[in-house]
């Protein structure tokens, strides 16, 4: 299994290095192909033979999270670390589509030797706690891999707007009636 980089590693030219994002716009999600045109129109040239992904991964954290995994080769002198290339990365993301990505780690490895997310930080999660936190984060993965349906999202977000409409009505003053008066 690979091994996450620390933001201060100088990367390595000629190694496949594998960065990941996670997606901050709440209302639409980027494609993949969207994402590697901005980083082949708007980021350093040292980022070569580019694979870009998105994919869903829930957390408990963030039930709906959705994560950009850039596979590349580094063609650089050595002197970029993880932290510079990955700010390069929100910023060609932020200026070719106006999406905003944060990141989140980086694996000096291919995708497909990198662990997902959930795994690595239940791996994380459980090697601190020990025994006990080994059953919760277990329970824990089993529901972040029951995926929402796209009617329970519907669902979800209608009761959202249902209640912030009522705490709109409520902070206002309610709905104003007339007064009548009997006289």
């Amino acid at each position: 299994m690979a091994q996450q980089l620390q933001n201060d590693d100088n990367l390595v030219p000629g190694q496949t290095y594998t960065f990941t994002f996670q997606n901050q716009n709440w209302v639409l999600v980027p494609s993949g192909s969207t994402l590697q045109d901005d980083l082949v129109k708007n980021a350093p040239n040292f980022l070569g033979s580019l694979q870009v992904s998105m994919g869903f991964q829930p957390s408990l954290a963030d039930p709906l999270a959705t994560v950009a995994t850039v596979q590349f080769t580094y063609s650089g002198d050595g002197s970029d670390v993880v932290s510079d290339v990955a700010a390069s990365m929100v910023a060609a993301f932020q200026s070719g589509s106006g999406d905003s990505l944060s990141f989140l780690t980086a694996f000096g490895a291919a995708a497909a030797n990198v662990p997902s997310l959930t795994q690595n930080t239940l791996s994380t999660i459980t090697t601190a706690a020990g025994q006990v936190a080994a059953g919760v984060t277990s329970a824990a993965a089993g529901a972040a891999q029951n995926l929402l349906t796209p009617v329970e999202i519907a669902l979800g977000i209608v009761v959202i707007l249902t209640v912030v409409l009522i705490f709109t009505i409520g902070k206002s003053g309610g709905l104003k009636t007339p007064a009548l008066s009997i006289g």
